[in-house]
């Protein structure tokens, strides 16, 4: 689909750290739906993870330590686009858009569509920015 039209449904993005709170174990992580559908996000290392939040970060050891290690995942969905859903209804999982919140996934059955520059907050205060990436 063109890029000029309303309805289009971009395939890539990337999450990064939203204003330095909390700490991944990369500096940016590329969701691209034609390699996978599927990514996982969760504190520590190991193959289960696709976005990993460091686990002993001494600088961030208070915010990451509130993530679980099966905290979230992010869906592409064909036609539609990335969704965010949570892994545990016990798991802070919202969704900030234009600075206000959006969705609160408690229901782990519920997903939300992802937006360009949408703030995914995990746990206390872990929060990743969610951008298209064309």
């Amino acid at each position: 689909m063109g890029k000029d039209t309303k309805s289009a449904v971009f395939t890539k993005a990337k999450i990064t750290i939203s204003n330095g709170k909390g700490s991944l174990m990369q500096e940016e992580y590329i969701l691209d739906a034609a390699k996978k559908t599927e990514y996982n996000i969760g504190r520590g290392e190991g193959n289960y993870n696709h976005i990993v939040i460091k686990e002993n970060d001494p600088g961030h050891y208070e915010t990451n330590s509130r993530i679980s290690r099966d905290h979230a995942k992010i869906v592409f969905v064909a036609e539609k686009g990335f969704f965010l859903q949570s892994r545990n209804e016990t798991n802070r999982t919202i969704i900030n858009r234009n600075e206000q919140r959006f969705a609160d996934l408690k229901d782990l059955n519920a997903k939300s569509l992802l937006r360009n520059d949408d703030e995914i907050e995990l746990g206390k205060s872990v929060c990743l920015r969610f951008q298209i990436f064309e």
